[in-house]
């Protein structure tokens, strides 16, 4: 509420004095509800590592006390006239004004920074911008990465498990992910574990075999492309599927061409002129094996495991444009959102149903 709907439910009879707190006094200090010479600071957004419920003395630099952090977002209290001073400040600039509380049950809309009126301007000035770093909360109410994917029907895929309880927790942090560029990144980190697994049944199954055993610990000083290139050339055993996740590219033209071309790297499979023409293929949704050789992109046997290589490189870059976010990487930002979420975790996706499902996959795991 504002302070004209404050004084107006006052004159009402419906808001009362708590904890020193009295609804008379309300008026705005640049533009933030006072009461009680109290300031109350909307906070938009909160980290999730905070136990909700809770009032959080906010200390300053000097270790006094700077204001306090009120979790209340999605909290139903039974009387909203028995909580602290400062949620009840906060009550007072959550409630909307065309709806006053008659039974004293409340559900709070937002979390809140409650700050002394005599140190508003410092906090302002000095702790503002900073309470993302050293706070977990922000008052900066900016749209971050929300996307979700189109209602459509879901395809089962039967028989795939993970092959550890390690494994299985790792897909739990995938599904908990709460954006497309997070979602992206644990599912690639369930791919990196699921190497490490195999490497490590291919040692056990080596017994005596000491060269062979000199030949596996090799996989495990590659460099990041190359085991994940590795692993999707040996379980990946349906190109054609994945030919198909690479045709969803399509509608992305401008950012393959950036993130794939523009900075590309060594380990890029289409260099050049091959793009272009591999380009071809994606717009006319014609990523198979068979129709490589009309693009002049070597023969169909050779094409398979091109497909793969692909696929492999594309999703390495787009797994170092998220992580890294630095000079000399594309720069992945919320208007990439909908690349990352629709396209990019799809292609991602479809080569680790192929390695959970790959027969010889199977048998390392049992």
């Amino acid at each position: 509420m504002d302070a004209a709907d404050i004084l107006h439910f006052v004159s009402s009879g419906f808001l009362e004095t708590v904890d020193g707190v009295d609804p008379l006094t309300v008026s705005e200090t640049d533009g933030f509800l006072t009461v009680s010479d109290l300031c109350v600071l909307p906070v938009f957004r909160t980290s999730s590592k905070f136990e909700r419920g809770e009032d959080l003395e906010i200390l300053d630099d000097s270790q006094a006390t700077l204001a306090t952090l009120c979790l209340t977002k999605g909290e139903t209290v039974d009387d909203i006239y028995s909580v602290t001073a400062w949620r009840y400040a906060a009550f007072l600039a959550d409630v909307s004004g065309s709806s006053p509380v008659v039974s004293g049950r409340y559900t709070f809309t937002s979390d809140y920074v409650v700050v002394d009126r005599d140190r508003l301007q410092l906090y302002i000035d000095d702790y503002w911008d900073g309470a993302p770093i050293w706070g977990g909360y922000s008052h900066d109410q900016i749209e971050l990465s929300s996307w979700t994917k189109a209602a459509s029907p879901v395809q089962a895929r039967a028989g795939l498990s993970p092959p550890t309880d390690h494994h299985k927790e790792a897909f739990q942090r995938y599904l908990s992910a709460n954006n497309s560029f997070d979602r992206f990144l644990r599912l690639y980190h369930c791919v990196e574990l699921l190497f490490d697994f195999v490497t490590f049944k291919k040692i056990q199954k080596l017994g005596d075999d000491l060269v062979g055993y000199g030949e596996l610990t090799k996989d495990l000083t590659r460099g990041e492309y190359d085991r994940l290139l590795a692993i999707l050339v040996e379980f990946c055993d349906r190109p054609a599927d994945v030919g198909a996740a690479l045709n969803q590219a399509a509608p992305y033209a401008s950012t393959c061409k950036e993130i794939f071309q523009d900075y590309s790297k060594d380990s890029n499979p289409l260099k050049g002129e091959a793009f272009s023409k591999f380009w071809t293929l994606v717009e006319g949704t014609n990523v198979a094996a068979v129709n490589f050789p009309g693009a002049k992109l070597g023969n169909a046997e050779a094409a398979q495991k091109l497909i793969i290589k692909i696929a492999a490189y594309w999703i390495y870059r787009v797994r170092c444009s998220i992580a890294h976010n630095r000079v000399g990487e594309f720069i992945l930002t919320d208007a990439h959102d909908d690349f990352v979420g629709s396209f990019a975790t799809t292609l991602l996706a479809t080569v680790v149903e192929q390695i959970l499902s790959n027969s010889e996959f199977k048998d390392l795991a049992n």
